[in-house]
């Protein structure tokens, strides 16, 4: 081509060769440079262990002439039993259990004789299939062959509430977490229990006192308090409500009428102050019983 010298061929092949040869030279160089091992991110932290401060294992003890040996956190690895379970509830609610928490019949726990405890356990029912995790708790059940006792809620769970046994697989899946503090059932929260229930005693006691007192008066002397739980036109409805919350106090009912109109009032006391009918108001009033009020005579 006019005005471009000539190159030949073979200058041209030495050219590329010259190219090729530095391209491979610097791509071996970058790959050296490389880590021989991928180059991983942050490790994170390693897992803190599991505390066991909360685990309740227990000595021997004896029931009904035999005696039972508590398993150990190792013991209790992998266990699998098959028997009868059964439920408990209404007469255990809110007492302690063996672990010193407090039995929740609503809640998901049970009974097993040895295991620690806490312990998490799967109980299916070999019935129908159905499983439920059940946090045991408590010691028991000692009757026949029974190897655990399950809340009612549980038992509602694996629907045999109403057949009262039924026959099971329990597997142990490991100690369960202690119980948060602030928790109802906590073992922590045993002093706010002890001083509730201090206060019911103490409201009890001035009831009682504040009861005596009107007992206690010649009749008309002074002005008497009640609290009034309903008026019906029926006796036999007031009736059953005085049946009701006779547990708040000594109850009466009472007939009046108004502008012609009988009715029959239900009533709780007498009191001889307002203090003693408030206290029992309150407690119909978390009853449900909302239309509740104090009146006096």
């Amino acid at each position: 081509m006019k005005g471009i010298d000539h190159i030949p061929c073979s200058s041209w092949n030495s050219k590329l060769r010259t190219v090729a040869t530095l391209v491979c030279c610097l791509v071996a160089a970058g790959c050296s440079s490389l880590p021989n091992e991928p180059v991983s991110g942050i490790k994170p932290p390693p897992a803190k262990p599991k505390s066991y401060d909360h685990v309740k294992t227990g000595s021997p003890y004896t029931i009904n002439g035999r005696t039972y040996f508590p398993m150990s956190n190792e013991d209790a690895q992998n266990f699998v039993a098959v028997g009868t379970a059964s439920w408990y509830g209404p007469h255990f609610h809110g007492e302690d259990t063996a672990n010193g928490e407090y039995f929740d019949m609503y809640g998901m726990s049970g009974a097993h004789k040895t295991l620690p405890l806490p312990t998490l356990v799967r109980v299916t029912n070999l019935d129908n299939g159905r499983s439920a995790l059940v946090r045991v708790n408590d010691r028991g059940p000692f009757v026949g062959d029974r190897i655990i006792d399950v809340s009612k809620s549980a038992a509602q769970e694996l629907r045999f509430l109403d057949k009262g046994t039924a026959k099971v697989r329990i597997e142990a899946l490991g100690i369960a977490d202690p119980l948060p503090s602030d928790h109802p059932y906590s073992p922590s929260r045993q002093r706010i229990f002890a001083n509730r229930q201090k206060t019911v005693q103490n409201e009890q006691q001035t009831l009682h006192n504040e009861t005596k007192k009107v007992q206690n008066q010649k009749r008309g002397a002074d002005q008497a308090f009640y609290v009034q739980v309903g008026a019906f036109h029926s006796r036999d409805k007031a009736k059953n409500l005085a049946d009701r919350v006779h547990s708040a106090g000594k109850t009466h009912v009472r007939a009046g009428s108004k502008n012609g109109d009988s009715f029959h009032r239900v009533l709780v006391g007498p009191f001889p102050s307002p203090l003693g009918a408030d206290i029992v108001l309150a407690r119909l009033s978390n009853l449900g019983l909302k239309k509740s009020r104090i009146v006096s005579e």
